[in-house]
């Protein structure tokens, strides 16, 4: 299964290459959870401040994804 991902701010700095306009094509399992892709990308769940998927905010880290969703995990901000 494969599901397009769009990452922000410090998500991409891992990511050779990487393009803001397409994010990435990342390939998991059937039946894969949210967080098997957090683990797949090594983000760790407590510097996630935000999950759309489908253009839709998602707080269900289980949900199952789905061949063709687009995910777009967004970091922490903070300031001052």
């Amino acid at each position: 299964m494969r599901v397009q991902v769009k990452l922000y701010s410090i998500f991409r700095l891992p990511i050779q290459n990487y393009d803001a306009q397409r994010g990435i094509e990342v390939e998991l399992p059937p039946e894969s959870r949210l967080t098997d892709l957090f683990d797949q990308l090594k983000i760790e769940m407590r510097k996630i401040s935000m999950v759309r998927i489908n253009g839709n905010l998602s707080r269900d880290y289980c949900y199952i994804l789905k061949d063709g969703d687009m995910v777009e995990l967004f970091p922490l901000f903070g300031g001052g």
